[in-house]
């Protein structure tokens, strides 16, 4: 059981998915419309993993670890088994090395760092700071360090905890020319589906 969401913005389909046992049907909601789907069990479409599309094009997967609550390591343990590049964007540092992860690249203003030392494990290439007084996130350009390095299959790990400006923030993610295509956190799975799809 859980509280699933699609979004159409005529472009992609977002699908959120809580963890949290919630009563009733299921919620389907559209932009401009609103309507449900029939009771039952919910498999969320998997996009792009496994090194194909919905196209049956290939992609590269990238990780990003983000600050704030992210997911199990078991939830994100696909994506990281197949990501041929994983970055951690300020505090998403930590999260990654509490999962025995160690990222390829470390980046942002590491204002949200609690611990700065931890970027002395990673040779100064691989640490790219950003100053404070910027136009964009840490996300936002991690999103764009990993398309830049030719990632267009990348997963978003973190970015839960309840922030709603955190939340705002990653979710207009999904409206850029080269948005992720999951972000997951501690109680939210969202994808995001090229065309039609039905769940």
């Amino acid at each position: 059981d859980g509280a699933h969401v699609v979004i159409d913005d005529h472009h992609a389909l977002l699908a959120f998915v809580t963890r949290t046992s919630l009563s009733g049907r299921v919620p389907l909601i559209r932009v401009g419309r609103f309507s449900r789907v029939p009771e039952g069990n919910f498999s969320p479409l998997r996009a792009g993993g496994g090194g194909g599309s919905l196209t049956g094009e290939a992609r590269v997967k990238g990780v990003l670890f983000v600050g704030g609550a992210g997911p199990d390591p078991a939830a994100v343990a696909d994506d990281l088994a197949e990501a041929g590049l994983v970055a951690a964007a300020d505090a998403g540092l930590e999260r990654a090395l509490a999962m025995s992860v160690t990222p390829d690249l470390v980046l942002g203003d590491f204002g949200s760092l609690a611990d700065t030392s931890l970027l002395e494990r990673f040779p100064a290439d691989r640490v790219l700071r950003f100053p404070t007084d910027k136009d964009e996130t840490d996300a936002e350009i991690g999103l764009r360090l990993l398309a830049a390095r030719g990632c267009d299959d990348v997963t978003i790990a973190g970015g839960g905890g309840g922030r709603l400006d955190h939340l705002l923030a990653l979710a207009l993610l999904f409206e850029r020319e080269r948005p992720p295509r999951r972000w997951v956190t501690d109680r939210e799975d969202v994808r995001l589906v090229d065309g039609e799809a039905w769940f």
